[in-house]
């Protein structure tokens, strides 16, 4: 199984994602809230993508609020600073 690629640009209110399936670009803005992530995951889930590999800049609260939607999404398997 080939994961597809998501890209994640965070801001103080929203972040931005970029969403990569062979050469297929989507691109999706959320609020950067609890509610955004859920948000996101049921995007990916709908996209028929639950699982991806996930680039994003290093932050703490973020990756917290992420973990806190859904504990498999930074679970094992995942690169080393995104488990809990």
């Amino acid at each position: 199984m080939t994961l597809s690629t998501l890209g994640i640009d965070l801001a103080k209110d929203k972040f931005d994602v970029v969403l990569r399936h062979h050469d297929r670009l989507t691109h999706k803005v959320f609020p950067n809230t609890a509610e955004g992530i859920t948000a996101l995951l049921d995007w990916l889930q709908a996209q028929g993508h639950p699982h991806v590999h996930a680039g994003l800049e290093d932050d703490r609260n973020f990756v917290e609020a992420l973990w806190t939607a859904s504990p498999r999404a930074c679970g094992p398997g995942s690169h080393g600073h995104l488990r809990r």
